[in-house]
């Protein structure tokens, strides 16, 4: 009977170990991360709430369309500003047309100036980025949107929460690996668009999957 008992328990040792690594694997792997101890990302003269739950979470929903290869439901119908949220705007409509405007702190929007056009569209089941400028302002290439990361930030100015995304040609690498390989090309959009008080969120460089064929 004794024997019997070490037994049973080495079988119930052995089954518990298996459970806790496969559930370890599997967090490994996902890219999604969160952060409850720093608090919540408000704009408290809006609204106190804050959003907690995973599946709620602006980059989560992202990580989501991600998945599913669905970059028009990310980009498309939306403005995006650059990475200092005054000097480029890009106005993407409901085909992937982008037109990118150039403004400043102390311009409205009927006072910024058209200085290129853009498309993010599908060729052959994949994603690619391309635009065109018509002042120096800004560079004119096209690049396959392989890898796309997200996290969220707060506006300069109103502390609004928006949603933050970088795309590029390969992972998401250091500042001085970039510049050392001109092959490398990676472009930020901000959400012009605030977005829910919700606890910091965001995902990792993330492989963008081929567009699935509608059947």
């Amino acid at each position: 009977m004794k024997m019997y008992n070490i037994v049973l328990c080495l079988i119930v040792l052995f089954f518990s170990y298996c459970k806790e690594n496969k559930g370890n694997s599997v967090e490994n792997k996902e890219s999604f991360f969160y952060e409850m101890e720093i608090g919540c990302y408000t704009h408290s003269e809006i609204s106190n709430e804050c959003l907690t739950k995973i599946e709620e979470l602006g980059c989560y929903k992202t990580l989501n369309e991600l998945r599913r290869s669905k970059l028009g439901e990310i980009f498309f119908n939306k403005t995006w500003v650059g990475e200092d949220q005054q000097t480029l705007f890009y106005i993407i409509d409901s085909k992937g047309d982008i037109r990118i405007f150039q403004g400043g702190p102390d311009k409205e929007p009927n006072q910024r100036s058209l200085i290129g056009k853009g498309k993010i569209y599908s060729e052959q089941n994949n994603w690619y980025y391309e635009q065109k400028c018509i002042e120096q302002e800004c560079e004119s290439f096209r690049i396959p949107i392989l890898y796309l990361y997200c996290a969220i930030t707060s506006d300069l100015v109103d502390k609004d929460v928006l949603r933050k995304i970088e795309f590029g040609n390969r992972k998401l690498v250091e500042s001085d690996e970039i510049s050392n390989n001109n092959k490398y090309k990676s472009i930020l959009f901000i959400e012009e668009q605030p977005i829910k008080n919700q606890i910091f969120n965001g995902f990792i460089s993330t492989k963008v999957p081929p567009i699935l064929e509608k059947r």
